[in-house]
């Protein structure tokens, strides 16, 4: 009877144990985390701000500065730099270069690719003899040769440096090469090949002349 009344109380404790973990196991149950949701698309990446200075920037055709060329052939460059608010196109550059110095350019301007065709009009301060005395002083000129001189080499610099032409040609309304047989040392030369800058056009008339008087010595010219 002991024994019995021992196995009684072994099975009831056994009994509540099962009943405990059943309860414990679902208690645990309910607090599993739930399945993993699907994971939420990023967001959509928001577009860069855009400011006036990048939106300048990045607009084609601009440059943001002239670049006036005093070099007049010496060895040593003299280039000024005056920059452009906002930049100019190159169907402004001609209006842009008369406004800061006073003197007439008046010239148009074709691309193609990198190369550029410069038609200097009849109303242009290259052809004519007055010396435009009444701009910025800045800009005084009281020598022919060094206004056109200042003229050829600003528009070929700018077009170089602030616009990225490779090649730029010179020519008359005529659509022929400028005649400026007047304007020392051209007269050697043929502008109908791209133009190179008055420091080297100086430097070829140089050892042009420096030939010339080789074969009146020898008197073989």
């Amino acid at each position: 009877m002991k024994h019995r009344f021992l196995f009684c109380l072994a099975a009831a404790a056994c009994g509540l144990a099962l009943a405990a973990c059943a309860e414990t196991g679902a208690e645990a149950s309910s607090v599993l985390p739930a399945a993993s949701p699907q994971q939420a698309e990023p967001p959509a990446q928001q577009p860069a701000i855009r400011t006036a200075e990048t939106a300048t920037a990045e607009t084609a055709g601009l440059a943001d500065a002239l670049l006036l060329d005093f070099t007049a052939g010496s060895e040593v460059e003299d280039v000024r730099v005056v920059q452009v608010p906002g930049g100019v196109d190159a169907a402004a550059l001609c209006a842009a270069l008369t406004e800061e110095t006073g003197i007439a350019f008046d010239f148009t301007l074709e691309q193609q690719g990198d190369a550029w065709t410069v038609t200097w009009q009849a109303g242009s301060a290259l052809w004519d003899g007055e010396m435009p005395q009444g701009g910025s002083p800045d800009y005084v000129f009281y020598d022919a040769d060094l206004l056109r001189w200042f003229l050829l080499d600003t528009v070929w610099r700018t077009l170089n440096d602030s616009f990225g032409a490779q090649a730029v040609y010179y020519r008359a309304a005529d659509g022929q090469p400028p005649a400026l047989d007047d304007l020392w040392p051209l007269e050697h030369f043929d502008l109908a090949g791209p133009y190179r800058g008055s420091a080297w056009y100086y430097g070829e008339s140089i050892a042009y002349k420096d030939e010339w008087e080789v074969l009146d010595q020898t008197g073989e010219q």
